[in-house]
């Protein structure tokens, strides 16, 4: 179940993600806009100042006089002579500044001509049109740099929220005073600009949105599938135990009759089909505490339990299986050990393990080697094929609950494994396999005798 909770999760991260990266890319391409909007500005001011500057020159009715002193010229500055109506001044300007002399007469002009504010905020308007950029309303202020002061100015001394500021132009060539505009741009204009981002970003979160809630959607009816199957394996489950109790019952007046009859071995093998009624009934209790994800202790009966037996009964069921396409054989030892320990859900777990083992049929011959190896403290149960269907790593990630159902040919072969590795741990014991691919494949079984007797007796094959 944990893949249930964690599909939606990490889809809900991927939307988060994916929002929080839209978000902050159209925050960067607004932010973007608005420094183009603002370059565009300071680029119109300074046109707009030069084109005032010579509206103002040409407004004078005369030329100022220039001349070069050309002894104290050098390589990288030149020596110039200004005349204006109330004085004369000597300036030395770099050969490669192109907004020396505007800067001059600006300084030239400013006590007796100053900028007109109202014609270079026509002419910025002019200049942005021009350009084809949108400007809903501008200012234009004319600044004392030194004192820090607005000299003069089209607009209200306190603009209005909404508004861009350019950069101050600075007139002068001793940086003394400066212009700057202000402008609005009209509010499409910037959607308009980031609109293609917009879009895409909107188009994403949108296609992310109905892929996360198309995922839910399967996820959610996988979930209900799932629980309304293991409903119907619960009720399943009640009835087919109603069923083998009745059956326990009729089977028992049975075999007294038999006993009666002096037919020992007829009793006896209706005594052993009980036993596999029950035993199938409880590996299809404990399947469906594994689907449920539920962890109850497991009910033990211990008897004196004949590896042997039990052994034979799977060597005839799996060599004689009528849907066997190749032909299966099965070694059982010739030694019987006798354990004591809860034998119906032993003989769960080993045939299952057989079952395995035996699966590949379809594709060769398989040869199964079920082994015993006892000690002082443990009772090793050895069963391997020479098959080798997946590899050790297949069988390791088929104790974890996202195991591929549809990358092994045995349906519910990750049940099969995580309810042999429950029962014999809660038997006491351990359970192990290891194996390469398409060579063999080795089921280990470890139970713990510290606790209970055991014997070993030989028996004919």
């Amino acid at each position: 179940m944990k893949q249930k909770i964690y599909v939606p999760l990490f889809g809900s991260i991927i939307i988060l993600v994916l929002l929080i990266s839209n978000i902050v890319w159209l925050k960067g391409r607004y932010h973007s806009a608005v420094s183009d909007y603002r370059q565009t500005m300071n680029q119109s001011l300074a046109r707009a100042c030069d084109v005032e500057l010579r509206i103002r020159t040409l407004s004078l009715g005369k030329e100022f006089v220039t001349w070069y002193t050309p002894l104290t010229d050098t390589s990288e500055f030149v020596t110039k002579k200004i005349q204006t109506p109330d004085t004369v001044f000597t300036v030395r300007i770099r050969k490669d500044d192109p907004t020396a002399m505007s800067k001059i007469w600006q300084y030239a002009f400013k006590d007796f001509l100053p900028p007109n504010v109202t014609c270079i905020d026509s002419l910025f308007k002019r200049s942005m049109f021009e350009k084809s950029i949108p400007v809903e309303e501008s200012y234009a202020e004319y600044l004392d740099l030194k004192k820090n002061i607005t000299l003069d100015g089209n607009g209200p001394e306190v603009k209005p929220s909404g508004y861009l500021v350019s950069d101050i132009d600075t007139l002068d060539i001793l940086k003394t005073v400066g212009v700057r505009v202000w402008a609005k741009a009209p509010a499409s204009a910037m959607i308009q600009s980031v609109m293609p981002q917009l879009i895409i970003s909107t188009a994403l979160i949108v296609a992310a949105s109905i892929c996360l809630f198309l995922l839910l959607r399967t996820v959610y009816r996988q979930r209900r599938g799932h629980e309304k199957t293991i409903e119907l394996m619960a009720d399943q489950m009640e009835e087919i135990g109603r069923v083998v109790s009745e059956d326990a019952e009729q089977t028992d007046r049975l075999m007294i009759h038999l006993r009666r009859m002096h037919l020992e071995e007829e009793a006896g093998a209706l005594d052993r089909s009980k036993f596999h009624s029950f035993r199938l009934t409880l590996f299809g209790l404990k399947i469906l505490e594994i689907v449920r994800n539920q962890n109850k202790p497991l009910y033990a009966q211990k008897t004196p339990v004949s590896l042997r037996t039990i052994f034979r009964e799977m060597q005839v069921k799996y060599e004689n299986r009528d849907n066997a396409l190749e032909p299966v054989t099965i070694i059982i030892p010739e030694e019987d050990i006798v354990i004591r320990t809860d034998e119906k859900h032993l003989c769960n777990v080993i045939d299952i393990l057989f079952d395995i083992a035996t699966a590949y049929c379809f594709a060769k011959e398989v040869h199964v080697d079920a082994n015993v190896v006892q000690d002082e403290h443990n009772t090793k149960i050895i069963i391997r094929d020479d098959a080798g269907f997946l590899s050790e790593s297949d069988y390791t990630l088929a104790f974890t609950e996202t195991y591929d159902i549809n990358r092994c040919a045995d349906p519910g072969f990750e049940i099969k494994l995580r309810y042999v590795r429950s029962v014999v741990t809660a038997l006491g014991g351990s359970f192990g396999v290891r194996g390469q691919k398409n060579r063999f494949t080795e089921f280990k079984v470890i139970l713990s005798l510290t606790s209970a007797e055991s014997e070993t007796t030989s028996s004919p094959n």
